[in-house]
């Protein structure tokens, strides 16, 4: 949700109610493929952050769901530390697996809830390491003794969504058949551009038109790429509320 969107700078919401009593959230959700105790397994990784909190939930399906505080804090000594969980998994029966984590030096682009480095996210089976997500090998084996083996694939990541809250811009980042991109998404004077690696590839501006709506939802699809017989499609769907009225 970008507030500045197609609104004017002197433009008040008309629900007041609602925009006092809502708590901007980002989250970053995103679906992985992998294996937990030989059985294939999809984890859904929520990464969460509001202004007073800022999570992580892990969730398998039918297996198990557990959150993780990332920075309950804003004073440094109860900052989050590495820590560790065993898990029983109720459909393997009862196998345990073991989670790992660190996000006690995780860096992270402005406003995002999600990581860009400095952290690790790491599952064990067995003593036997088959998920790891993050940068920090070294310090796993350091806290676990398991160590990265050119057995353990990297995980297969199926879906990502974001849905933020932002002023006016707002920049993600996102791979692709193997290739980082960037997303960036730009409000301001009644005008929504979408960028892909800094080029232009959409612009939205609001209609001459007098808009009574409170607010307007739309979607987008951005052309990114295509390699064989598979397209790459980025989908934006943007919330632009505290609609103004008038020409521009």
């Amino acid at each position: 949700m970008i507030p500045a969107c197609f609104s004017q700078s002197n433009t008040v919401s008309c629900n007041n109610n609602t925009s006092n009593h809502q708590v901007p959230q980002n989250l970053i959700t995103c679906i992985y493929q992998t294996h937990l105790c030989n059985s294939p397994t999809y984890l859904t990784l929520t990464w969460s952050k509001t202004l007073f909190s800022h999570s992580l939930t892990i969730y398998a399906t039918d297996s198990f769901s557990i959150t993780i505080s990332l920075n309950p804090s804003t004073f440094s000594f109860f900052k989050t530390r590495p820590g560790s969980k065993s898990i029983y998994l109720n459909h393997h029966h009862y196998q345990r697996i073991k989670l790992y984590w660190d996000f006690t030096r995780a860096e992270f682009t402005r406003n995002s809830a999600e990581p860009d480095s400095g952290f690790y996210v790491a599952i064990s089976c067995n003593a036997k390491l088959e998920f790891f997500l993050g940068d920090l090998h070294d310090e796993l084996t350091r806290q676990s003794g398991l160590a990265l083996t050119r057995q353990l694939s990297e995980p297969t990541l199926l879906s990502r969504r974001e849905h933020v809250f932002g002023r006016r811009n707002y920049v993600s980042r996102a791979q692709f058949l193997g290739t980082k991109h960037e997303i960036g998404i730009e409000c301001s004077g009644g005008v929504l551009k979408v960028k892909v690696d800094g080029e232009i590839r959409l612009v939205v501006k609001r209609s001459r038109e007098k808009i009574n709506e409170e607010e307007l939802i739309g979607f987008v699809g951005v052309w990114l790429n295509t390699v064989g017989d598979m397209v790459v499609v980025v989908a934006v769907m943007f919330k632009c509320v505290a609609m103004g009225g008038g020409e521009q």
